[in-house]
C-alpha cells in the first residue's frame, strides 16, 4: 500500500512538472531553477548554485533563449567539477550565477572560469587566478543552439553571426548510424 502511494505521488509530481515546466521538465534541478525565476519580483535577483547542464545541452536550448531574452546575467562562477568536497569527480559540474529579472540592453556580464582543479580547496582565492570573461549574453543567440561558450574569441562570435548555414557551402550527410 505504501509503495502505491509513493508511485501515485511521483506520477502526480511528474504530471505537474510536465504541465508547468515544459522547457525544463527533464531535470529536477532545472525545475527548481525555473521556479525561482517565476517567483522573482520585477527588478529582483536570482542567485543559485546549480548544475551547469542548462548552459550547453541541446534539450535546454529553448530555455537558454528565454534566459537570454528576458533576463540579464550579472555574474557567474563556472565551477565545473569538484565544487564540493562531498561530491568529487566529473559527473556533477556546477555553476553559481546571479541573474537580474529584466533584460538590460547591452548589459555586460562577467564570468569567472574555475573548471580546473581536482578539489574544492584548489578553487579558493578564485578571482586572483581565474580566467575572467566579460561579454554580452545576447551574443550567444548568434551561435546555433545558444550554448554559453563565454570563453570563445570575438572572431568566433563574428563568424557565427555572419554564417547562415553549412548547407549553403557543403553537402551534408549522415555518417554511420
Amino acid at each position: 500500500m505504501r509503495c502505491e502511494n509513493v508511485k501515485r505521488r511521483i506520477n502526480n509530481l511528474k504530471k505537474y512538472i510536465d504541465s508547468n515546466f515544459e522547457l525544463v521538465k527533464e531535470n529536477i534541478f532545472s525545475v527548481f531553477m525555473d521556479r525561482a525565476f517565476k517567483l522573482l519580483v520585477p527588478g529582483g535577483f536570482n542567485a543559485q548554485i546549480n548544475m551547469h547542464a542548462w548552459m550547453f545541452i541541446s534539450r535546454f536550448e529553448k530555455y537558454r533563449h528565454v534566459l537570454l531574452k528576458e533576463y540579464s546575467l550579472d555574474s557567474m562562477l563556472h565551477l565545473g567539477p569538484n565544487t564540493f568536497p562531498e561530491i568529487s569527480g566529473e559527473v556533477v559540474q556546477n555553476t553559481a550565477f546571479v541573474y537580474l529579472n529584466m533584460c538590460v540592453k547591452d548589459h555586460v556580464s562577467t564570468i569567472h572560469r574555475l573548471v580546473d582543479g581536482d578539489s574544492a580547496e584548489k578553487k579558493d582565492n578564485f578571482i586572483a587566478r581565474s580566467g575572467k570573461y566579460n561579454f554580452k549574453c545576447v551574443d550567444f543567440l548568434n551561435i546555433d543552439g545558444s550554448p554559453f561558450v563565454y570563453w570563445a574569441s570575438s572572431a568566433i562570435y563574428d563568424a557565427f553571426s555572419n554564417f547562415d548555414s553549412a548547407g549553403q557551402y557543403i553537402k551534408t550527410r549522415e555518417g554511420l548510424a
